[in-house]
């Protein structure tokens, strides 16, 4: 049975990059990841650098939206042929529940994988029955970008950086009374990703 690398890009290519010194034959490793056009672009301009760096080792991509991407992992996974390396979300990590993902503690044990600048509930979100089968490359980040006119007009006090989501939800309340608009056309949810 094949075992994989449960990892995103930036932690999977140091990991590639220590266990792949020693090889003298080239190898291939299949990767996969999801998202937008951009990082898929970013993606593949890694790999090249990682293939420069270490022309023995090749990439071979899989990039698919988010959708069609988990479908075929769990076809893969049934199959028992996933990916070497895979792009996951946390509640992926049962693949490890089945066999399918390798232990990186031994690589964080040698210092191959250093996590030492991540945060133990960063790392905590990649273990499994108490072992690490994933690293986390970032987190999402959450903000709201306003209009300041409407708020005026509706005669609320505009957000301040310690707002709670209750005053969120109070003054988006008081805007709705005022004006007869909704939270959501005053407030957008931006999301910014780390890859």
């Amino acid at each position: 049975m094949k075992k994989i690398f449960s990892i995103a890009l930036s932690v999977m290519m140091i990991v590639l990059a220590m266990s792949v010194v020693s090889f003298a034959e080239d190898i291939t490793l299949r990767f996969s990841w999801w998202g937008s056009q951009d990082r898929h672009d970013r993606t593949l301009g890694v790999i090249k650098l990682f293939e420069e760096k270490y022309p023995n080792v090749k990439i071979q991509p899989e990039f698919l939206g988010a959708g069609e991407y988990f479908q075929k992992l769990d076809v893969q996974a049934a199959a028992k042929n996933l990916p070497d390396v895979i792009q996951q979300s946390g509640e992926c990590i049962l693949y490890a529940e089945k066999g399918l993902l390798l232990n990186l503690d031994p690589y964080v044990e040698d210092n191959k994988l250093d996590l030492t600048h991540a945060s133990e509930s960063e790392i905590s979100q990649g273990r499994y029955n108490g072992k690490l089968y994933a690293a986390n490359n970032g987190n999402n980040s959450y903000g709201y970008a306003y209009d300041p006119e409407l708020f005026k007009k509706a005669g609320v006090e505009e957000p301040k950086p310690n707002w709670t989501w209750e005053d969120y939800i109070e003054k988006g309340k008081k805007i709705h009374n005022a004006l007869g608009i909704y939270a959501d056309d005053v407030y957008n949810s931006v999301a910014a990703t780390g890859v």
